[in-house]
């Protein structure tokens, strides 16, 4: 797991690929009500947790269906995640949090640092 962890983090300090790749995996709902691509002064930040775990030779990752309601977000597959609270100290307390409400995912010292 390691080394699958050195990867991933080799990978993401090169950098994201940012806004143009969200739109072209965004929800087409989104795309119909031509929602803006710059956030506006209501813009949350928010996190979510790809949680990686190895089974039996492989890597899993645990999604979400979130429930059938009248929002944006209905009836949508989904990483465990949400709004960054004020007592987060940071984005991945938010993610491990949010891991914590939604799946249960149990919350350790060690989840405060990359």
């Amino acid at each position: 797991m390691q080394k699958v962890a050195d990867i991933l983090k080799t990978e993401i300090l090169k950098g994201l690929p940012g806004t143009e790749v969200q739109w072209q995996m965004a929800s087409s709902d989104r795309r119909v009500k031509d929602f803006p691509r710059i956030p506006g002064d209501d813009a949350k930040v928010a996190a979510v947790l790809i949680l990686l775990y190895p089974y039996k030779g492989s890597y899993f990752t645990v999604f979400m269906q979130r429930p059938d309601y009248n929002g944006v977000h209905s009836g949508q597959i989904s990483f465990p995640g949400g709004k960054k609270e004020s007592s987060d100290e940071n984005v991945i307390r938010t993610a491990v949090r949010e891991a914590n409400e939604e799946i249960g995912r149990p919350l350790n010292n060690q989840d405060k640092t990359v």
